[in-house]
């Protein structure tokens, strides 16, 4: 039987839609990762980092289900991070995101800070969580123990 050409435009339009779609998809959060991360570039260079994170859980706090907007409180919590002043024990206690207890531990970070069971304060701890896993942050020292008295 010849092709009379009836089957080619399904074939073609399905990935040609597909690509448009995940070239959408790009420019859809590629905008608001930007301005994320210049934003979260900026507020770094003036804070440390449990005021980058403090930062972070409001932005997410405000995103209610919104996909698009925790992944850029995500961006601004990285690139804060990466340009704040060292804060004392930031990473200290915090588990890799790949390790059991993960999640355990962000629910009991995101019980502290009021927002229990919240997945924008989760979304935020495993910025945390995978920043720190890669020893990229500056640390602070830890203040030396007093001498002895004596």
């Amino acid at each position: 039987m010849p092709n009379d050409g009836k089957g080619a435009i399904p074939a073609i339009a399905i990935p040609g839609g597909l690509a448009l779609l995940l070239v959408g998809a790009g420019f859809w959060f590629t905008g608001p990762s930007i301005a994320a991360s210049k934003q979260g570039t900026a507020f770094g260079d003036g804070h440390d980092q449990m005021a980058c994170e403090s930062a972070a859980l409001d932005r997410a706090a405000a995103c209610g289900d919104g996909t698009r907007c925790l992944m850029s409180a995500a961006v601004f919590h990285a690139t804060c991070l990466g340009s704040a002043d060292p804060s004392v024990g930031y990473c200290n206690g915090v588990p890799a995101p790949d390790e059991t207890g993960w999640e355990a531990w962000a629910k009991d970070a995101c019980l502290e800070v009021q927002m229990e069971e919240d997945q924008a304060c989760i979304a935020v701890k495993g910025v945390t969580a995978a920043i720190c896993d890669t020893d990229a942050l500056p640390t602070a020292p830890t203040p030396a123990a007093p001498a002895p008295a004596g």
